[in-house]
């Protein structure tokens, strides 16, 4: 697909967005605001939740050396899993919750337009 066949495809989305077509654009945008506070949310709360894993991993004290290591180490792994999941979370919920019209349009262009 060429820029031209994408022109053409826009300006006939462009000409038919009267209507059902604008209301299905702006339910569309509505879904996308809300998935995006719902990803932040999930994201924040992940955050949370591997620091708190951490904390109660690090903060006990089990018998010896090598328990403690395994405790560091799980630790780091609640918290390294947790804060990876939460940051790509959050980077994806600012993306629709900043720009919902941008989204909703790249949703509906993939209805419209094929994918390789």
């Amino acid at each position: 697909m060429d820029a031209s066949d994408l022109a053409r495809i826009l300006d006939e989305l462009q000409s038919r967005l009267s209507g059902p077509a604008k209301y299905a654009f702006d339910l569309v945008v509505r879904q996308v605001v809300i998935e995006g506070a719902a990803s932040l949310l999930f994201g924040v709360g992940a955050i949370t939740v591997a620091a708190i894993g951490m904390l109660l991993f690090v903060r006990n004290r089990w018998g010896d050396e090598f328990d403690r290591f395994m405790a560091l180490v799980i630790g780091g792994l609640f918290a390294g899993i947790g804060s990876l999941a939460g940051l790509a979370l959050i980077y994806n919920g600012l993306l629709f919750f900043l720009n919902p019209e941008y989204a909703a349009l790249q949703r509906l262009l993939s209805l419209v337009v094929p994918q390789p």
